[in-house]
């Protein structure tokens, strides 16, 4: 369903039916996010929040209204490898 396997999986519920999971796809060396609007029976929408060169993904996530998100992750992108950043982000759902 991922196509990928994803490394550190952390789920974040946004409401009765809806579930964010993010995480890293180390192979591609991206950290994603996927959306399921089932209440997790299935999830689809990747969405690629950033890259890493040698170390980054680990994501956490809080949501901080309706179909909004906070998603906190470590990544080595733009940086020396293996010295990673935090980096925030805001996800926004639209319907």
């Amino acid at each position: 369903m991922l196509d990928c396997v994803l490394q550190r999986p952390f789920l974040t519920r946004l409401d009765d039916r809806t579930i964010l999971l993010t995480g890293r796809d180390y192979e591609r060396k991206a950290v994603v996010a996927y959306l399921s609007r089932d209440n997790g029976e299935s999830f689809a929408h990747r969405t690629r929040l950033d890259t890493f060169q040698q170390d980054g993904g680990y994501t956490t996530a809080v949501a901080t209204g309706p179909n909004r998100c906070l998603i906190a992750w470590y990544s080595d992108s733009g940086t020396t490898p293996l010295k990673p950043d935090i980096k925030l982000g805001t996800l926004t759902l639209a319907d």
